[in-house]
């Protein structure tokens, strides 16, 4: 929404006032929707590390790929005031997406099973071998469950997101007092 000037004539400092507060909402949204994707990253890096399902920390790579981003539309053109903003919170890693969100049932590579039996379960390379291969059948039959670590976060941070800009708004008018 644009200030009219016709509606204004007379009124040049409310005028000024209005022209800047339409500047700075932009601003108060980008700042607002780049906390919330730090929230939701923290929260989601936590969930990994500490939560209900710490089994899926083994070795920190998932919470390492965890990173976030701020961008405008692609239609806004170069970033601008205008236009819609977003964030990304993600994980580049090929499986972070199984974990997330659980998988069907497919083949996996016995290599990687087989470390992670050393690692957590037994130090006995057979024992470690013979656990690496039941695991490898059973997700190539049942697929794996998820452990949701980042749609919580998103949803507890998605709730308390309007409030989060409203508080960022009021913070950029009172700078222009």
């Amino acid at each position: 929404m644009a200030v009219k000037d016709d509606l204004l004539e007379g009124y040049p400092k409310l005028k000024a006032i209005l022209l800047g507060i339409q500047k700075e909402v932009p601003i108060a949204a980008r700042n607002a929707i780049n906390t919330g994707a730090a929230k939701i990253h923290k929260m989601a890096v936590t969930e990994i590390v500490s939560g209900y399902s710490p089994m899926i920390k083994d070795t920190g790579a998932l919470q390492r790929s965890l990173g976030f981003g701020q961008g405008a539309s692609k239609k806004a053109g170069p970033v601008t005031n205008a236009g819609p903003v977003f964030a990304e919170v993600g994980s580049n890693l090929p499986y972070a997406s199984a974990i997330e969100y659980g998988s069907g049932p497919h083949w996996v590579s016995l290599q990687p099973l087989f470390r992670w039996a050393k690692r957590k379960i037994t130090k006995d390379k057979n024992k470690a071998y013979l656990i690496a291969k039941a695991i490898q059948r059973r997700i190539a039959r049942q697929g794996t469950k998820g452990r949701p670590f980042l749609f919580p976060a998103y949803e507890e941070v998605r709730k308390e997101l309007p409030g989060m800009i409203k508080k960022e708004i009021r913070k950029q008018i009172r700078k222009r007092k």
